[in-house]
């Protein structure tokens, strides 16, 4: 981590308060990774060490033209500390992987979004099994514990493990109606527990919203949310009504269930207030805006349900507030988006809320980030244009004021706008090409922070 200096006066200065920036692990698989670079990341939310990623080809337009409409595979690549060369986990896709997304509340869990507009989910379960019972024999041979059943499955253990396939995959739909996006994801978020809907759209109440989270939305520059659930064989079978419809012909004569193909359980198609339909980049749900304290501040106040509430950056560069459990009077459809203010000239790179100040949001383009207090016609800050191509963006965990900068030139500027708003504080050499994603483990122990 670094720590930021206060009121540095030049570069030289800046790192002596912050210290170097010290390399812990570097990984690469020469076999996936090669030629790629990382769109996202995420680390995991109960295996400590664990960090997932998605690599992404570097080929230009011109070079993917030739393959356009042709099946290649990719993949997520899980990655652990204690091991530098052979990914702990490798998910494997059909189509390019454009974005996924751990399910914290139940982190076997693992959906994605895929360039063609489809979603999948994958079930990692059996394989961390697999390596933890491993990794206990390790354990138990090293203490000269070691049972006859441990060695005869230690035989086995350095077989390599294939890629593990999706259990689920949505539909492409016919040429009637389409299942999934008409462009590429750009983005999947879990909905948690108590923010779960029904077919039309509405908040679960609480005796139906089950033990863990189900359901996950995917967003794309089509401008649809389509809501997912994961019990979608039972929901067309009748075994949720209160969720969604059951399918006709989900049997056949003979009573047999036939395949379910996996659909959205709901649609939100976002229209901007005036120049019409937009295309989503990012996306963050279940904001507190401004003067939407989320605790009562007297005995009687009526608390604001944020469960459907979203923030948005669109891909003509525009900040977007809305809510997908909007209504309207008549039969017409809803205006989801409630606000739109331009933020950027080309689409935002990032899109991140402040975890210390909530109604606080950070985006990012090419030259510059802009900071704003949500409720405002315009950021309340906008940082001085960068020397270099700034390619993503990360909000510091402990200090709201502190905003680390990735560059296309590899570079990392750190700015504590408390102390230095016209220039960062302390800018270092991180790698030879572009910083791609960048992401804090949030939930270190007390005292991590400063190591």
């Amino acid at each position: 981590m670094l720590r930021a200096g206060a009121g540095a006066e030049d570069l030289e200065a800046s790192k002596g308060a912050l210290g170097e920036l010290k390399e812990l692990r570097t990984f690469a698989d020469i076999n996936r990774t090669k030629g790629k670079h990382l769109h996202s990341l995420q680390w995991h939310p109960s295996r400590k060490g664990v960090v997932a990623v998605g690599p992404r080809s570097n080929l230009t337009f011109e070079d993917r033209l030739p393959s356009s409409g042709f099946s290649s595979s990719s993949h997520v690549l899980y990655w652990d500390f204690a091991d530098l060369i052979t990914p702990l986990l490798v998910l494997e896709a059909p189509y390019s992987v454009e974005a996924f997304a751990i399910n914290t509340e139940r982190p076997h869990l693992v959906c994605g979004g895929l360039e063609n507009g489809q979603v999948l989910v994958w079930d990692t379960s059996a394989a961390t099994e697999s390596i933890d019972a491993k990794r206990m024999r390790e354990k138990r041979r090293l203490a000269g514990e070691s049972t006859k059943e441990d060695e005869e499955a230690a035989l086995f253990d350095d077989e390599v493990r294939p890629p593990l396939e999706c259990f689920a995959m949505a539909s492409l739909g016919d040429h009637k109606t389409e299942h999934c996006h008409r462009r590429s994801v750009t983005q999947v978020l879990w909905l948690p527990r108590t923010a779960q809907i029904d077919y039309k759209g509405r908040l679960l109440d609480e005796e139906y919203q089950g033990d863990h989270s189900n359901q996950f939305v995917s967003i794309s520059l089509d401008g649809q949310l389509l809501f997912w659930d994961l019990r979608y064989e039972d929901i067309a079978r009748g075994k949720h009504p209160k969720i969604g419809r059951r399918m006709r012909g989900s049997t056949d004569a003979d009573g047999k269930l036939k395949q379910v193909p996996w659909q959205p359980l709901w649609r939100c198609h976002l229209a901007h207030p005036v120049q019409g339909e937009l295309g989503l980049c990012h996306l963050v749900n279940g904001f507190v805006g401004v003067n939407d304290d989320p605790i009562p501040s007297e005995e009687g106040d009526v608390v604001p349900d944020h469960r459907c509430k979203f923030v948005a950056c669109s891909e003509d560069g525009e900040l977007l507030e809305g809510d997908w459990a909007a209504t309207s009077e008549d039969d017409s459809e809803p205006a989801y988006v409630t606000w739109a203010s331009k933020d950027h000239p080309r689409p935002a790179l990032a899109l991140e809320q402040c975890s210390l100040l909530r109604d606080h949001l950070l985006t990012c383009a090419e030259r510059h980030f802009h900071i704003w207090l949500f409720g405002q016609q315009r950021p309340a800050f906008k940082s001085p244009k960068a020397a270099s191509r700034l390619s993503c963006v990360a909000w510091s965990p402990t200090r709201a004021g502190v905003v680390f900068c990735g560059r296309a030139d590899g570079g990392l500027d750190v700015w504590s706008l408390c102390d230095d708003a016209e220039r960062p504080v302390g800018s270092f050499r991180v790698a030879s090409s572009a910083i791609t994603s960048m992401s804090f483990q949030s939930d270190l122990l007390p005292g991590e922070y400063d190591q």
